[in-house]
């Protein structure tokens, strides 16, 4: 169970490095920078004489004889750097670390470790528990089913001595490796750590929590190269509003003046058109003046829109008939009641309707016409 645990931290390191070098990779420059991980490097040099190299961004910062007292204000100086870090790598000088290449069956690759710790003593002068190793395949060869294999090694006394003077200096290495190992993959990190099994077991569960916040920090960026197309298209598109809000405004307040002048307008226009559509009265008379006969006068006379009621008396009334029809203006003439004779007058009353002629607006005679009219 615990081998099978390990091999699924392993897949899911190598696949966080793969894919989170693929969203960096889709950063801006300066948000790569603030993504990245940095790490404390330390050099252990001159085995003769073990010199301790601090690298600050690949730049070295400090380099004391690492069997020497070191001041405190160095210690200081340098647990800070380590915890601003996060992490410690120490490197060893080639000549301290026994570098040696193997050939095996390809198939012991899922078992490398326990193959090599079992024959430690066949390809080494030491036994597996003397040593600390570490290893990494370099090349498989699938013609021949076997793979080649690098394995370096340490014997247990000298490193525990060099990490006990670390400790002296305030510094506690996450991982420890050969300096000839040039950024090793996710993968290689783990199977080349020099560092003592039980420190590394002990960091088992920090690397757990690495890898959970990893994840975590891979989906918030997912999320964030999502997003951030649409937040600028929504910026955008803010700003267009905003510089289209007074035009807009404008314009709105355009069209509810024009509104308010075409209802005016037509307000107006309407009592145009009722007059032009409504023939005056004065001309209603001035047409019955025209028709009737001089024995003839009115004593009522009623207009309701398109219709026309008169009564009066006159000498012959059945005429009537026929004399208001001639108009131009009046259509439809007919008796309302039977015709009567007034006993003192002895003139003949009468009650006619008649309705308005369609377009007798149009027919109306001018100014000049009416004044020339007997």
């Amino acid at each position: 169970m615990q081998r099978w645990r390990e091999g699924l931290f392993q897949l899911l390191s190598g696949f966080w490095y793969w894919w989170s070098a693929e969203l960096r990779g889709l950063l801006p420059a300066s948000w790569r920078r603030r993504f990245s991980v940095m790490a404390l490097v330390l050099r252990i040099e001159q085995p003769e004489d073990p010199q301790l190299v601090v690298l600050d961004h690949d730049e070295e910062a400090y380099r004391v004889a690492l069997d020497s007292v070191p001041a405190p204000q160095l210690r200081q100086q340098l647990m800070q750097m380590a915890r601003d870090a996060g992490h410690t790598l120490l490197q060893l000088d080639a000549r301290s670390v026994l570098h040696k290449m193997l050939t095996l069956p390809a198939v012991t690759e899922s078992r490398l470790e326990s193959v090599l710790g079992f024959e430690m003593d066949r390809h080494t002068p030491f036994r597996a528990d003397e040593v600390y190793y570490g290893y990494r395949v370099a090349r498989r060869d699938s013609a021949n089913q076997r793979i080649l294999v690098d394995l370096y090694l340490l014997p247990r006394s000298r490193l525990d001595r060099l990490l006990q003077q670390l400790q002296n200096f305030g510094i506690v290495p996450t991982a420890v490796f050969p300096i000839d190992v040039i950024t090793p993959s996710a993968f290689e990190s783990q199977t080349l750590n020099l560092l003592p099994r039980q420190q590394r077991s002990s960091a088992g569960q920090q690397r757990q929590r690495s890898l959970r916040n990893r994840i975590l920090l891979s989906v918030v960026l997912l999320a964030l190269l999502a997003g951030f197309p649409l937040y600028e298209r929504s910026q955008r598109v803010a700003s267009l509003e905003a510089a289209l809000e007074q035009p807009r405004s404008q314009a709105q307040r355009a069209q509810q003046v024009r509104a308010e002048i075409d209802t005016l307008v037509d307000g107006r226009q309407f009592l145009g058109r009722k007059k032009a559509a409504q023939v005056p009265a004065l001309i209603i008379l001035d047409e019955l003046t025209r028709q009737l006969p001089d024995n003839t006068w009115l004593s009522r006379f009623e207009l309701n829109g398109q219709v026309l009621r008169i009564q009066g008396e006159s000498g012959s009334a059945s005429s009537l008939i026929g004399l208001l029809e001639g108009s131009e203006l009046l259509m439809t003439v007919d008796f309302t009641s039977p015709v009567t004779i007034n006993p003192r007058s002895r003139r003949e009353r009468f009650s006619i309707e008649a309705r308005l002629e369609t377009g007798a607006a149009a027919v109306i005679p001018t100014g000049p016409e009416v004044e020339a009219a007997p």
